[in-house]
């Protein structure tokens, strides 16, 4: 029987792509490291090599108990594991020590106290007996909104980035010839895309660049539309909606620069993409993002127009030596994130907390 049970209780893999890559890489280095002894309860075993697979169904929706955590209760009768890691927040119903990942206080900062998410999450928080936080930043904030919480069990281990990253892409132009800034993300609110629209209109980039948009889901809005039709950019932006991992990676590695203005993350898993891939980063000076970035980002104030538009021009006028410079040190800064010290660390915690006396 497994000691450690793992529950994919991602609610998109789409929607959530930085979760799906983190908890894939939980379960495949914990196949490796602890063989029989773990297994995953998962709508989709291709993703989880070696693992033991528990067959589930992805559940959707609602932060009510959901179909996954049913099947995680029953699983848990079964298998009697000791500890249960779980990707996400849910509401499983079992004797066994609970494991959740922090990945931000993003509900906290913008949702009512009492929507129903915060309220699921906080039990999960305070019945935990190991968390997660995935930057030092989110780790801050976790004191911050749930002061009251027992320090020793919290555990902050940054993410890592994919080695396909770091590897050498063919060049590949543009339609129009010219070089790109690049976005990749959501465009809601918090993610800051339409400050970096008008800052890209007001600062006159167009006749030399063009920016291209990586996003899971969406066409244009109207009110991105309009923003672009203010400052003539329709030829000048394209949209790439749920691009494939080669894709994604040949935007990065043929980009000029990459832009992350987002007002708040808790880790900001694109930055360390765009490093590896050996670009240029320009990003927010606020949250977990110059805790990624260090010395190798050019930076900005999200809030403020002009601050993000007068990044991109500092950016765009880079001598071809500053460039470099910042490439070298952006690659340097992206292996310091690594999945093998990620899951190591993880896997140790979880392994303390499923040994008699341990956690």
């Amino acid at each position: 029987m497994p000691t450690i049970l793992l529950n994919d209780n991602i609610i998109s893999i789409s929607a959530q792509r930085g979760i799906a890559r983190y908890f894939g890489e939980i379960v495949g280095g914990a196949g490796r490291l602890l063989g029989a002894d773990v297994a995953v309860c998962s709508p989709e075993p291709w993703r989880y090599g070696d693992a033991r697979h528990i067959p589930s169904l992805r559940f959707k929706g609602s932060w009510r108990i959901g179909l996954q955590d049913k099947i995680m209760t029953a699983a848990s009768l079964l298998l009697r594991p000791a500890v249960i890691f779980n990707a996400y927040y849910g509401d499983v119903n079992s004797g066994a020590a609970q494991a959740y990942t922090v990945y931000d206080m993003l509900h906290e900062l913008t949702a009512p106290p009492d929507h129903p998410f915060i309220a699921q999450k906080r039990r999960c928080l305070y019945r935990a007996a190991a968390l997660f936080p995935i930057s030092y930043h989110s780790a801050n904030d976790l004191v911050h909104f749930y002061p009251d919480l027992d320090r020793a069990k919290i555990h902050p281990i940054p993410l890592g980035v994919d080695g396909s990253f770091f590897a050498p892409v063919r060049e590949q132009a543009t339609a129009a010839g010219k070089p790109y800034f690049l976005y990749v993300g959501h465009r809601t609110p918090y993610k800051n895309f339409m400050r970096l629209l008008e800052a890209f209109g007001q600062s006159d980039l167009a006749r030399d660049f063009d920016l291209s948009v990586i996003s899971p889901v969406g066409a244009f809005s109207d009110e991105e539309r309009a923003a672009m039709a203010r400052y003539n950019l329709e030829g000048t932006i394209d949209l790439t909606i749920a691009p494939t991992d080669e894709e994604l990676r040949r935007a990065y590695a043929g980009a000029y620069a990459f832009v992350y203005p987002s007002i708040y993350e808790g880790f900001g898993l694109p930055i360390l993409e765009a490093f590896a891939s050996r670009t240029v980063v320009c990003t927010s000076n606020v949250s977990s993002m110059p805790e990624l970035g260090g010395d190798a980002a050019l930076y900005f104030v999200p809030e403020d127009v002009t601050s993000i538009a007068l990044c991109l021009l500092r950016t765009a006028q880079l001598t071809a030596a500053e460039r470099q410079e910042r490439i070298n040190a952006g690659v340097a800064r992206a292996r310091f994130f690594t999945w093998e010290r990620c899951v190591t660390q993880t896997i140790n915690v979880l392994r303390d907390l499923a040994t008699p006396g341990g956690g």
